[in-house]
């Protein structure tokens, strides 16, 4: 599957959320991802790890596409969480003394 473009726009250039989020994706034709401008944030309980997103209608059918494709394999192996399991399990057993782990 073909790369998709994305573009991000600093604070400075952020205006509104209505520019970041609805103009540029409209104009450009490509996704726009913005942390927001400051006023908004101070204005409203937007969450600061939080950002917006705009897409431009025509891409939509092609990201439900990688998201109907990720849906398939990749998400369900992630949300398993086998890393962060092994992680946690060879942490417990390195506290408890069960195991000698040089690397930490």
């Amino acid at each position: 599957m073909p790369l998709l473009a994305v573009k991000i726009v600093k604070m400075e250039e952020t205006l509104s959320n209505i520019k970041a989020s609805l103009e540029i994706p409209y104009l450009t034709g490509e996704v726009n991802i913005s942390p927001d401008c400051y006023g908004c944030r101070e204005a409203t309980n937007t969450s600061p790890e939080h950002m917006f997103m705009g897409i431009a209608a025509k891409l939509i059918p092609e990201i439900v596409g990688f998201l109907e494709y990720l849906s398939k394999k990749a998400m369900p192996t992630v949300r398993e969480k086998r890393v962060y399991e092994a992680y946690i399990k060879r942490k417990y057993l390195r506290i408890r003394g069960c195991i000698n782990d040089p690397s930490g």
